[in-house]
């Protein structure tokens, strides 16, 4: 399984580059007449005195990054900053999947970590080389919302997975933008008279297209909804509740019988791992990193510039990385085709 892209987090620092700052000086004091004549240093040792700080700036700016990237390499990781990290990111990835706290609100969710793992289940997750720096205990950078982003970025694309599932387990049917309105309306009371309690899950653009409708209330004026709490509710359609949900796509409307939702299960990953996340952090070594520049040659090629990395520095900057894995496995299970519809959205 080949490692994405290195994970691109961008540190914050306590204090500026103080060697920057006055090499910018140096280099305004050489076009600055004004400087020139202020401190009245001999014109033809100007720039032969600024090269030369210039030069002594950049030498002792290599060395200290030198020094940084030694420490990092050389320094364990911390126990605590993981544990701080997994707790953040499990707490961040709950509470960024609509489609699953809606489950959660309806008591849809189930835990099972501890019964056998269907075997054509799938993992979901991430497989990232990331920052060991920030799970080193030091004092000049600090890395803000690691845990945060990587959960929420695994949280909504949750939603991206069982919005396809849930897509793919309904009957489609097709209209277009001037019959939209209709099409929900019929669609819902067609529903309606099989004894259900229909949604409406979409993305923010189409309930832009839905709050025209003369059938659209919106949110302030449907506070007695029961899904009111539920991150992302919009208000209501025909009474109907509208959950946006972002990464569902704007060809996409979803009517859901609430009384016979879908259930989300969750299961380890695998016996013996955490759970409900599996999340292992392992700093790089140099037979690993060497193995990974050999399975992974694109590694060698700087995205930027398109130019080769010398073997030597790609595995001086793999020994900076961790090796950082968060893997779930969940499924949707008994989906009701013939209580639900997929609205689809002729362009």
């Amino acid at each position: 399984m080949d490692i994405d892209d290195t994970q691109k987090i961008i540190p914050s620092v306590n204090e500026r580059d103080i060697f920057d700052e006055v090499t910018i000086v140096a280099e305004t004091f050489r076009t600055s007449e004004t400087l020139k004549k202020t401190f009245d240093f001999p014109a033809d040792q100007i720039d032969a005195r600024i090269n030369t700080f210039v030069q002594i700036h950049r030498s002792i700016s290599e060395r200290l990054k030198e020094i940084e990237e030694d420490a990092v390499i050389n320094e364990s990781i911390d126990l605590e900053l993981i544990s701080e990290f997994k707790l953040r990111a499990i707490d961040s990835w709950n509470n960024s999947s609509t489609i699953k706290k809606l489950i959660k609100k309806i008591d849809k969710y189930e835990e099972r970590p501890d019964v056998n793992i269907p075997d054509d289940l799938e993992a979901f997750g991430f497989n990232h080389l990331g920052p060991k720096a920030a799970f080193i205990n030091q004092n000049k950078i600090h890395f803000n919302d690691l845990g945060e982003g990587l959960g929420r970025n695994l949280g909504m694309s949750e939603d991206i997975r069982l919005s396809e599932l849930l897509i793919e387990s309904l009957p489609t049917v097709k209209t277009n933008e001037v019959k939209l309105d209709d099409t929900i309306y019929q669609n819902l009371n067609n529903l309606r008279a099989g004894a259900s309690n229909p949604i409406l899950l979409c993305s923010r653009l189409n309930i832009t297209k839905i709050n025209k409708s003369r059938h659209y209330k919106p949110a302030r004026n449907a506070d007695t909804h029961e899904l009111k709490d539920i991150d992302g509710f919009n208000g209501t359609f025909d009474g109907a509740a509208i959950i946006n949900i972002m990464k569902l796509g704007d060809q996409n409307i979803l009517l859901l019988d609430l009384n016979h939702f879908p259930k989300l299960v969750q299961y380890r990953f695998e016996k013996g791992s955490e759970y409900p996340l599996s999340i292992t952090i392992e700093p790089m070594d140099e037979k690993t990193a060497d193995k990974l520049l050999t399975d992974q040659p694109a590694l060698l090629i700087d995205k930027g510039s398109g130019e080769k990395i010398e073997r030597e520095k790609a595995i001086r900057d793999l020994l900076q990385k961790v090796h950082l894995q968060i893997w779930e496995k969940s499924r949707i299970e008994d989906i009701n085709s013939i209580r639900g519809v997929r609205i689809q959205l002729e362009k």
